[in-house]
């Protein structure tokens, strides 16, 4: 775990955890002294509607979107959009899935978008500058 002050830990949580695995996991985050610092991401919404129920604020938690075949290859929608605003749940989206459009609109709600995996240092600028994205993942390090 991240000991800087300007480290984020971001846990991914894969599966669909239960109400009491997930307050083992965040006792855990808790008892290293990053709880206020850790953004909590996951494919599985129920997941982050448990942690938001256990007190973990919804400015930390992200859904990953793109990562499962049912989305896979499909655009963010305009009812996702509304999900995450109406739960306050901010969107982590394969990168070749959302648009300036839906990065606009999250913003106007309130929420942040990050993208995942961008390997490429023009393909990020782009999305950070032109797109409007507010966080980017990617495998390597760019300047």
């Amino acid at each position: 775990m991240a000991r800087s002050e300007t480290i984020h830990p971001i846990v991914e949580l894969k599966m669909d955890y239960t109400t009491v695995e997930l307050r083992e996991i965040v006792d855990l985050v808790k008892r290293k002294g990053l709880l206020e610092r850790t953004v909590f991401i996951s494919m599985h919404l129920l997941v982050l509607l448990r942690l938001k129920d256990i007190g973990i604020p919804a400015s930390r938690l992200q859904y990953v979107y793109g990562a499962v075949g049912g989305n896979k290859w499909t655009k963010v929608s305009d009812e996702l959009i509304a999900w995450l605003a109406e739960n306050e749940i901010s969107l982590d989206s394969r990168y070749t899935l959302v648009s300036k459009e839906d990065v606009e609109k999250l913003h106007k709600a309130g929420l942040f978008v990050n993208v995942w995996t961008v390997n490429k240092e023009e393909e990020m600028k782009r999305l950070l500058d032109e797109v409007g994205v507010d966080m980017v993942t990617t495998e390597y390090y760019f300047e």
